[in-house]
């Protein structure tokens, strides 16, 4: 009987989540035709007859465009990383919470990259870049500004949603990754949802810094690099507090992403008008 009724949570909440996915991963890749993901670069480059790019513009430069076979298998593989996490979702729990990988030095590092999933990272950053951009006159402050704003509260208002209407127990509160629609709030990671919402719409606004300042010749995405990384440090201290499931934490992250992108396709469409 157990057994059957993970089965049934799985069946659901796979079902769900391709929803998700088939609702707003056509306008993410809409919003950014020139955006490929590996899938999409290995098929271009089977398609083009071409085994290595022969410069790093190559991309932008392909003339190849992606289709409908290529956005399938995008959702194909984030439903079955989705699907697989659900299963594992005890697996990984075992795992992360093992003693060995608890010790004082992880723990102060989990503790102080915690702050950064709250919604203090919103109320830090949005007054900064709009006084930045009304000092200086900057719209594109301005804009990240505004987008940030409207990021925090999307998120946070879809998340209250989710929260409430998957009411998944935590981990810390049931040994069942399966116990949904009993009141919880584990499904998903706020946390997550927050940063990587953050990390994008500072990755899609600044995708490269030019680093002619401390004498590299080069633009690089340090940006991206850094605003990611944290974020992925964030959804590793969910796991490693035993505050969420692992499946909590990836479809945070992945919400992020959407609501991130959406809003700087958007923002950066409508609000330059108004600035």
């Amino acid at each position: 009987m157990f057994r059957c009724k993970q089965l049934l949570y799985v069946i659901i909440t796979s079902a769900v989540s391709a929803l998700l996915i088939m609702t707003f991963a056509p306008g993410i890749s809409s919003a950014f035709p020139n955006t490929y993901t590996p899938i999409q670069y290995r098929s271009i480059l089977y398609r083009a007859n071409i085994q290595t790019p022969s410069s790093p513009n190559f991309i932008q430069n392909c003339q190849c465009k992606t289709t409908e076979t290529d956005k399938n298998e995008i959702y194909t593989v984030a439903l079955a990383v989705g699907t697989g996490l659900f299963i594992l979702d005890n697996d990984v729990k075992n795992i992360v919470q093992r003693q060995t990988l608890h010790n004082d030095i992880s723990s102060k590092i989990f503790q102080r990259i915690e702050p950064f999933g709250r919604k203090g990272i919103y109320y830090a950053s949005v007054p900064l870049f709009i006084t930045q951009g009304l000092v200086f006159k900057n719209k594109k402050s301005l804009m990240v500004g505004a987008e940030l704003f409207v990021g925090f509260q999307v998120a946070n208002g879809f998340t209250y949603l989710v929260k409430s209407g998957f009411g998944r127990k935590r981990p810390f509160e049931s040994d069942s990754p399966y116990d949904f629609f009993k009141g919880g709030s584990a499904f998903y990671s706020g946390h997550t949802v927050n940063i990587f919402t953050f990390a994008t719409i500072l990755s899609k606004n600044y995708p490269k810094q030019d680093l002619n300042l401390i004498g590299i010749d080069k633009e690089l995405p340090v940006v991206p690099i850094l605003s990611y990384s944290i974020a992925g440090l964030v959804g590793l201290q969910r796991l490693y507090d035993n505050s969420h499931w692992a499946s909590d934490v990836y479809f945070g992250a992945l919400a992020g992403y959407v609501f991130g992108s959406l809003i700087v396709h958007f923002g950066n469409k409508f609000l330059p008008r108004y600035l």
